[in-house]
Order: C-alpha cells, then structure tokens, then sequence
C-alpha cells in the first residue's frame, strides 16, 4: 500500500458513516492496539478509535474529510494534511496528521496536530481551579470579543472560603485509606466514592512529577487555611454572559461565595463539589442558557 493509498483510506473511514461498515473499516486499516492521540482527544484501541469517529460525525454532521495537499512519507510513517468542512465549501477546521505504520501496513499510531479551527467566539465551561483559569483566560486583553459566555461550576477564586484540609490531604494522600475520606467530601452522596475511582486517581498521583505538582498547587491555592487567588475584579470586567452552577452541599469551596461573583447562579439541592456529575441535568441546563444568551 503506498502512502496515498493509506492517507486516502484513512480519510474514507473518517468519512464513514454506517457504524457496522466504519467498524470494519477501522479493523482492517487499523493494528488491534492501535491509538489515536490529538489536541482534543486520545483513543487505544479499535473500539476507541471507531467510537471517537462517530462523535466527531455527530458533532459535525453535514462536514467531510477531504486531503489537503501531497502525501509525505519515509519507512513506515505518513504525513498528509487535511480540512474538514461542508463539501464544496471552505474548510474552517484545517490540520494535519502523522501515520505510523506496522509490517503489515496497518495504522499502530496516529498523532494528529489542528492548524485551525475556524472558530470566531467560544463558550467557555470550567469547574473548581478551572473556573478561575477562565475567568482569567477569558478577561486577557488578548481575548477581546472572543469569549461570548462563562459557565462556572463552584469555581475557585470567587469568595474567600476554601476546604484548606481537602486542598493539602488530597495532595498528601499516599494510600486508598488516606485517600477516601478526602474524595467523599466532593460528593454530596460520599457513597459515590468507590474503590475503583480511589484506585484510578491513586495511580495518577503515583506518575512521575505528580506529587510535586500538587503540592505546588496546595502551596499555591491556599493562604493560611482561605483561598489565595481572586478573580472576582477581573470577573467584574468580563463583558459576555456569566452562569454559575453551585451544588448546595459543596464542602470545598462553598456556596457561600457565590455572593460575590456577578452572573446568574443556580445552586443545586442534592449535589456537592461535583455537582457535573450529580446533577448532569441541572449542569447542562446551565450551559444552554449560557448559550441562548
């Protein structure tokens, strides 16, 4: 197979849009442990790999694939551009990606790179220390005009109050009995916490350079036993729209701080710190008005 047969198969699996015919089509084009890596997301696996291919169909339902530009290749790997778009009509989502290959000719990685994405204004969803990140993110000088809403799930940085004894066991933590009681302040329903939720965030605290990080972080978050960072002045400066959700039951950053942030906010009965994942519906409701406005 040559390097424009693979880079043109590739696009057409893409493409495909019958599940059954697209998870065949990954299957021969693709080894058993093949990964896909962008920006936006990471896939092992066949499975992965096919599931991942819908999504984007389904976010982007009336856009193709097309190559963009010659096929490079040396040894076993590809390199080709391509655009995706509405056919017969500009590209706003441009990049490229890299194919490696087995002995075989089937794809073992993917690594693909975005060069554009054609997107004037966005909407901006974060939650805890996300939310002050982008809070700042969205008042930069820089973003003038480009961030059209903010929605804030118990966001970090608005109001004084802060769970210091989460913040520093959490990043302390070395054992799933040190580690549960800390999770189970996150949940208005602590029996959400199960074994393998400790068992998968122990195994990222134990990769290289995690502990160190948190610790920086906790160092960094907390001033005596409140929060060191504020964004509620440059929050003041934001022009677009502001919808915060707080879970009513937040023992980390409570939802008495809401009183200083200006926006709409919706606190949600029956959910802690983590109320995306306790109340989806609530959260989600949240998002849409952001967008309507």
């Amino acid at each position: 197979m040559t390097y424009d047969d693979l880079a043109q198969r590739y696009i057409d699996t893409w493409n495909e849009t019958d599940p059954s015919a697209r998870r065949a089509a990954v299957d021969q084009l693709y080894t058993e442990d093949a990964s896909y890596i962008d920006p936006m997301a990471v896939a092992e696996g066949r499975e992965a790999i096919t599931s991942m291919i819908g999504a984007i169909q389904e976010q982007f339902p009336d856009f193709k694939f097309r190559l963009a530009g010659p096929v490079d290749g040396h040894h076993n790997q590809a390199r080709f551009g391509w655009e995706l778009g509405p056919a017969g009509s500009p590209a706003p989502i441009v990049g490229f990606d890299v194919a490696v290959s087995d002995a075989s000719g089937r794809i073992q990685t993917v690594l693909g790179f975005l060069d554009a994405i054609g997107v004037a204004r966005v909407h901006l969803v974060a939650h805890s220390m996300g939310g002050a990140v982008a809070v700042t993110a969205a008042t930069d000088p820089a973003a003038t005009g480009k961030v059209a809403s903010l929605t804030l799930i118990s966001p970090a940085g608005i109001g004084p109050d802060m769970n210091a004894g989460y913040i520093r066991g959490f990043a302390e933590a070395e054992s799933r009995r040190e580690l549960k009681p800390h999770l189970q302040q996150l949940f208005a329903d602590p029996g959400l916490v199960n074994r393998q939720l400790i068992d998968d965030l122990l195994k990222y605290k134990r990769l290289d350079g995690v502990d160190a990080a948190l610790g920086l972080l906790a160092a960094n978050l907390l001033h005596g036993d409140q929060s060191a960072i504020d964004v509620t002045d440059l929050l003041s400066t934001f022009g677009g729209t502001t919808v915060a959700v707080w879970g009513a039951d937040d023992k980390i950053i409570p939802v008495s701080n809401s009183s200083g942030l200006r926006g709409t906010v919706h606190i949600v009965e029956g959910a802690g710190h983590m109320a995306h994942m306790e109340k989806p519906h609530e959260v989600v409701a949240a998002i849409r008005e952001a967008l309507d406005a």
